[in-house]
């Protein structure tokens, strides 16, 4: 009988980086987690739950065992409320925030609408009153 030692299983190889400009898995795992708890989803079937994501795919994401593509990164980034660089490369704000100057003119829109509606009432209240004719 032959007691030669069992091979030792072969370990999976790890996954790198086809170039400088590909994301690091192992980094965006850790952003992808962090974002996942930050958005208050403390386990990974939560995000099926909230957003229909597909489970097995979300949690082969998170661990790195595939790579994540673009299109599951934007939809990530846009459910966790973080930005897309900053989930894949570590680049800029985690946060997705709105422009100021669109905020500003949110605020603007919203402040001529009121003063429109101020002022047509008011003309309605004198065509009513019969002190403005209409032309």
């Amino acid at each position: 009988m032959n007691h030669s030692p069992r091979p030792e299983p072969a370990s999976p190889p790890e996954s790198k980086p086809s170039d400088s400009t590909s994301p690091s898995l192992e980094l965006v795992t850790e952003r992808l987690r962090h974002a996942r708890l930050r958005a208050g989803i403390a386990q990974r079937f939560g995000v099926a739950d909230r957003f229909g994501w597909d489970y097995p795919t979300y949690v082969a994401h998170e661990r790195g065992q595939v790579s994540l593509s673009l299109m599951a990164a934007k939809q990530y980034a846009k459910g966790f409320g973080v930005s897309v660089e900053w989930l894949l490369y570590g680049l800029g704000e985690m946060d997705r925030r709105e422009r100021p100057r669109t905020e500003a003119s949110l605020d603007d829109l919203r402040e001529e609408v009121e003063r429109l509606t101020r002022e047509n009432a008011a003309l309605l209240v004198l065509l009513k009153s019969g002190a403005l004719t209409p032309d």
